[in-house]
């Protein structure tokens, strides 16, 4: 793989993996688009550990005042494990989709949903419950859309900083949580895609070529990680639901052709 693509895919990785937005659906639908497959485990990992990178950087404050408060560490494993219950039967599935070529027109309605989210999160009023006030059924009510968004399209961050809010949470609150649970998470991910790497090897990139990526997802990842909480404190989360709006009716069309057309 040359560099022009790892760092597209760096890209895609740090703007969508925070952006509400889908980092798997744009994948699945740059793909398509090019004609082959960009992905690999091996870069999968490298991509994801620049995600991580950039959440620790930009939470480190956070992350570590969590150490001496207990409450809030077990509210994110228990939002972290219906995540932990789906996510290899989830990847199963998509393997099966992928053989099937239908994982393009999943990643296009996963944008719809994703439309949805945003339209709602932006019309909901504010809540006032802070990290401290998270109780278990919340915790686990984030982790169930969390674990749906694990679906091409669906974004993460918006499902989980839709249903944050959904259960009163303040917007500064609904962010934080969403991108501390997105830790485990990401490590979850890190995992599935080693065992790939053991199966297959690293697909032929070089080192040099997944540092590359790696640093080009850390490096946009901080970008757009800070513009989002600031946007979601803000309120302003239109701009997000109709770009998944659009672009989900226009991938739903295309791939609606070229299946059955």
């Amino acid at each position: 793989m040359d560099a022009f693509k790892i760092v597209l895919l760096g890209i895609i990785q740090g703007i969508a993996e925070f952006l509400p937005v889908s980092s798997s659906g744009h994948l699945v639908i740059a793909e398509e688009l090019l004609g082959e497959k960009l992905e690999s485990a091996a870069l999968n990992i490298a991509l994801h550990l620049g995600s991580l990178g950039a959440i620790l950087v930009v939470y480190h404050d956070r992350i570590r005042r969590l150490l001496n408060q207990p409450k809030i560490v077990m509210m994110i494993v228990l939002a972290t494990l219906p995540l932990v219950v789906v996510g290899v039967p989830l990847k199963m599935l998509f393997d099966v989709l992928n053989e099937k070529s239908l994982t393009p027109f999943v990643a296009a309605c996963g944008l719809l949903v994703t439309s949805v989210y945003m339209f709602r999160s932006q019309r909901m009023a504010p809540g006032v419950l802070t990290l401290e006030q998270i109780t278990p059924r919340m915790a686990i009510w984030i982790g169930v859309l969390q674990a749906i968004a694990a679906t091409p399209g669906i974004s993460r961050s918006g499902s989980t900083i839709f249903a944050a809010l959904l259960v009163g949470m303040s917007r500064t609150s609904a962010a934080d949580f969403s991108f501390l649970i997105a830790i485990p998470a990401i490590l979850g991910a890190t995992v599935l895609y080693s065992k790939d790497i053991l199966e297959s090897g690293a697909d032929g990139i070089s080192g040099g070529m997944l540092t590359l990526g790696a640093v080009i997802s850390f490096v946009i990842g901080v970008v757009a990680l800070k513009w989002l909480l600031r946007t979601v404190v803000g309120g302003s989360l239109d701009k997000f639901a109709w770009y998944c709006l659009l672009l989900g009716i226009v991938c739903v069309t295309w791939q609606s052709i070229h299946l059955w057309g």
